[in-house]
This record gives C-alpha cells, structure tokens and sequence, in this order.
C-alpha cells in the first residue's frame, strides 16, 4: 500500500511538473509562479476526472432504465395474452373457450 501511495505522488509530482513547464514557456512566468498554475491546473484536471467518475459510476437513469426493462417487458407479454384471449372470445365466438364460458 505504502508503495502505490509513492508512486500516486510520484505521478502527481511529474504532473504538475511538466503542466508548470508548459505554463512557464507560453506565459513566460517565473517558476514559482508556474509552478503554482501548473499546480492548480493539475488540481482543477483531478477534480474534473473525479466528478466525471462519479457521474459514470452513479449514473440514476440508465440504472433505473436497465432494472425496470424487465417488468416492462413481462406487462407488455401480459398485455398482448390478454388481447389475444379478448380476441379469440369476443371476434371468434366458435372456439372451445369461448363455448365453455358461454355455457355451449
């Protein structure tokens, strides 16, 4: 554990690094200054993929959208069963069911 908390910094560290290294040659700022909005950018960058993260991980709709497609799916099938035998009644009243619930 102690070994991937360096490397995280280690990473972190080469990162501001180099964003500081960039903000110094196209603003033409001195290194603490760089450094501190290489700093920030790399900060505001975390904060971006954290919240990017979360809403991917936590994404409410599509898993309402996933757990409902089942029930959805199992009233639509009862729904046409039920038209199907209002249809055999009603439009074709010479079938067995419809003669055992008429009384024939």
């Amino acid at each position: 554990k102690a070994q991937r908390a360096k490397q995280a910094w280690r990473s972190l560290a080469v990162s501001s690094r180099l964003a500081s290294m960039r903000a110094a040659q196209e603003k033409h700022l001195s290194s603490a200054a760089a450094f501190r909005e290489g700093w920030e950018h790399v900060a505001e960058a975390r904060v971006n993929r954290r919240d990017i993260l979360h809403k991917l991980d936590f994404d409410l709709k599509s898993v309402m959208t996933r757990a409902v497609g089942p029930l959805t799916m199992l009233v639509v099938m009862l729904l046409i069963a039920f038209e199907m035998k209002c249809f055999f009644f009603v439009c074709c009243p010479g079938t067995s069911s419809a003669r055992k619930s008429i009384g024939g």
